[in-house]
């Protein structure tokens, strides 16, 4: 199975962030099952806005993810929220940290 780490990224300091998504994916492998782990914080795309980022999350998340992992403080993130409706939407587990 595949985990989809979750969580806020925008107006954070890059080693809070870094720290965050690292214990998320740690979090992640330890649930029964889980054999990867897909972590945003991982991909950084010069020039791409916050839409174009989400619009390639939302697709893996639909196609390709099979649990999702919401790291602490997720609520104030507007795409953590998008991403959190959409697994629940999709019936997929959620787990949260």
């Amino acid at each position: 199975m595949r985990a989809y780490v979750s969580g806020g990224i925008s107006g954070l300091s890059k080693e809070s962030v870094f720290d965050a998504f690292k214990q998320g994916v740690e979090y992640a492998r330890s649930i029964d099952g889980v054999t990867d782990t897909v972590n945003p914080y991982s991909l950084c795309v010069d020039g791409w806005s916050q839409p174009q980022y989400m619009s390639c999350w939302i697709a893996l998340i639909v196609y390709s993810v099979d649990v999702m992992v919401m790291l602490p403080h997720w609520r104030n993130s507007k795409g953590a929220c998008e991403e959190h409706a959409l697994a629940l939407t999709l019936g997929l587990p959620v787990y949260y940290t």
